[in-house]
């Protein structure tokens, strides 16, 4: 079912056939690299991203390019049972410096806020990513602190997988935390 559209873009609803799409997008943008190369991470990662995609706490869409059709990447919205939920984009590298982000961020939060009638959404990023920082405050996010970038549960489970990997800098103040207000029109 289609969500949104824009003068380029298409916002639709994630299906059973959209997991290929969903997994290599999840692994072009993860953090664990160096992990994500061995053929018995892929396989736990991708069941652990079709999971995530699915949860019921979870609303999550797909991107593609109007004109071409081609998949330009996901944005959702998470905690979705909290009064203020969470924000999540992610674009593929072959579609990144192109406009794409805040023209779905825009269609995608006006219709997420007039469908579940909210005033503010939080967005949280990683303190690295000055292109997506740059992004979110110039569509009026407010900065209003910083936390470690996955939860203890996440990085529980994550050490568990990869007990040799050292995730400290994922467990300090390595996100930069944002409240959206919208609608952003």
């Amino acid at each position: 079912m289609d969500i949104a559209t824009t003068e380029r873009l298409l916002l639709r609803e994630i299906c059973e056939a959209d997991k290929d799409l969903v997994v290599a997008l999840s692994m072009e943008a993860s953090l664990l690299e160096d992990f994500s190369r061995t053929e018995g991470f892929k396989e736990i990662y991708a069941q652990f991203c079709w999971e995530e995609v699915n949860s019921p706490t979870t609303y999550n869409c797909l991107i593609f390019c109007k004109e071409s059709g081609d998949f330009v990447g996901k944005v959702c919205m998470q905690y979705i049972d909290k009064p203020v939920p969470e924000l999540g984009i992610d674009i593929c590298t072959a579609h990144r410096g192109k406009g794409y982000a805040p023209e779905a961020i825009i269609a995608f939060c006006n219709w997420y806020g007039e469908t579940h009638n909210l005033d503010c959404i939080q967005v949280r990023i990683s303190k690295g990513n000055a292109h997506s920082i740059h992004v979110f405050e110039k569509l009026g996010a407010r900065f209003v602190g910083t936390s470690p970038y996955v939860s203890e549960n996440s990085l529980e489970t994550m050490q568990q997988l990869l007990p040799d990997a050292n995730f400290s800098e994922l467990s300090q103040d390595s996100v930069r935390d944002y409240l959206l207000d919208l609608p952003i029109r």
